[in-house]
């Protein structure tokens, strides 16, 4: 019996424990969109472009060429001369050298997709993440509002019973209670939304119940401005591909100049002739003269069109570089904020609120005055906690642009 007890409560322990919501956290959910569906379609692509590299070296076709003369007439087929030949094309080097420099500048365009397509799924998973975090401390939040709402009620039925307050009172408390209920399901839907943002940026198939886990802290830092300009300059995206499509462009206009020089073919073959039955052997060379004025036009779109991206490349720098300085004022300025609204106001409201509180308790405040301080502690807090999100929010667009993720320089703090 004992035995079958044991087991008993051990199936149980096992099966609370396996149903528990699972902790995520921020590296977990960064590894898991590391296998995102994009990313796999983005590995397909290059792989295909890999395998279009081995054509850049392949040879023109061959050619045979048959030819009959002198038939017909008086004389028939008596006079009849057959000729064979057979042509292979010499491989142009240049023309080689040009094609593979296009194939494997088409490699780098999918490793520089799949890095951008990778750079937006980690920006919008961290941002998703930060957002489901506040959102926990939010509905956190309200569940103290719920605990000091009760608080308020509980004071309010003891002081109507003792006869020092009428019974209004106690309905005031009692809808305190209720707009505080209903304001905690309101910010734990928005919360479950924001777990179901997180599990689509992460590429999962189905929404999972997950509890996220981490502490949301202002002391966030970045390097300075010049550092994370050179950051944007060497690593972002868009100016990757601006640099690639100067690459690409200047392989085509190598290849046209490559395919604008003669091309040359050994030629073999055979020639015989019926009215006397001899067979001659012919070897020879054959040439393409392609002439370089048809492509004159295409070439010079080709440069102007080098100088053009050259141009693109270096306004949207400076556009990259201007996002960035308004960014970094704003994460500055919420910073300030939020650490005045940690340190000094919310503590000063909480204060307040309790002193307002326990003197109603004691009969010696209005309820009127308890509510007043409760509304402004939670005005504060929540204002807080909204700051917060918001600097979050300009932390992840910071990381965005340069993919530097802001450091923690001081103990994190919930």
């Amino acid at each position: 019996m004992r035995v079958f007890l044991r087991c008993f409560i051990l199936i149980l322990i096992l099966h609370a424990v396996s149903s528990a919501c699972q902790a995520l956290t921020l590296s977990e959910a960064l590894d898991t969109a590391e296998q995102h569906p994009s990313l796999k379609l983005h590995g397909l692509n290059i792989v295909a472009r890999e395998l279009e590299t081995v054509d850049a070296s392949a040879k023109g076709p061959n050619s045979l060429d048959i030819s009959t003369e002198n038939f017909g007439g008086k004389s028939g087929f008596n006079d009849l001369e057959t000729t064979i030949e057979f042509s292979v094309p010499l491989q142009n080097a240049r023309v080689v050298r040009a094609k593979k420099a296009l194939a494997q500048a088409q490699v780098g365009l999918s490793h520089l997709e799949k890095g951008a397509t990778r750079w937006l799924i980690m920006s919008q998973v961290s941002r998703a993440f930060h957002r489901a975090l506040v959102l926990t401390s939010l509905v956190d939040e309200a569940r103290e509002n719920i605990e000091n709402a009760q608080k308020l009620l509980d004071a309010a039925k003891i002081m109507h019973e003792s006869g020092s307050v009428a019974e209004q009172e106690v309905f005031q408390a009692e809808l305190v209670l209720q707009h505080s209920q209903l304001e905690q399901q309101t910010l734990q839907g928005d919360l479950e939304d924001a777990k179901a943002e997180l599990t689509t940026a992460m590429g999962l198939a189905t929404i999972e119940d997950f509890e996220v886990v981490g502490s949301i802290t202002t002391e966030l830092e970045f390097p300075d401005f010049e550092t994370l300009r050179s950051i944007i300059a060497s690593s972002h995206p868009d100016l990757a591909m601006r640099e690639n499509e100067i690459t690409r462009t200047q392989a085509r206009l190598n290849l046209l100049r490559a395919e604008s020089q003669p091309s040359w073919s050994l030629v073999a073959g055979a020639k015989h002739a019926r009215e006397n039955g001899s067979n001659d052997f012919l070897i020879g060379i054959s040439a393409e003269l392609p002439g370089s004025r048809a492509t004159r036009g295409e070439r010079a779109a080709l440069k102007k069109d080098a100088e053009r991206i050259e141009l693109e490349k270096a306004n949207l720098l400076r556009e990259l570089s201007l996002n960035l300085q308004s960014e970094l004022q704003r994460f500055r300025r919420l910073q300030s904020q939020i650490t005045r609204l940690r340190d000094q106001i919310v503590p000063g409201a909480m204060h307040l609120f309790e002193l307002a509180l326990a003197g109603y308790q004691l009969g010696k405040t209005d309820q009127i005055v308890v509510l007043q301080a409760q509304k402004e502690y939670l005005s504060q807090k929540q204002s807080y906690l909204q700051k917060l999100e918001e600097l979050y929010q300009s932390a992840a667009a910071i990381e965005n642009l340069t993919s530097f993720h802001g450091r923690s320089a001081a103990p994190e703090s919930k």
